[in-house]
């Protein structure tokens, strides 16, 4: 859709699952946009200016940190 819409952009939110290793890592979910952000500038030849990033705690909708499968579902990077 980038390349189909030169004047469109986007925001890459880095999240984290907040517990373990992750609790209080915002340098972790920076890195999780950064790299899919790098993925589209190289892969896919769209314009760095374009693609804005940021980083939050947890998804928008996360789920539950209390099971493991929702701890993975909170790792990652929205769009």
């Amino acid at each position: 859709r980038l390349k189909d819409n030169p004047n469109s952009s986007i925001k890459l939110t880095g999240t984290k699952s907040n517990t373990g290793e992750e609790k209080d890592n915002t340098n972790l979910a920076k890195a999780r946009a950064n790299e899919v952000k790098n993925y589209l500038v190289k892969t896919w030849g769209i314009d760095a200016s374009r693609i804005k990033t940021e980083t939050r705690n947890l998804p928008q909708n996360a789920s539950k940190v209390t099971v493991e499968n929702g701890i993975a579902e909170n790792r990652g990077v929205e769009i």
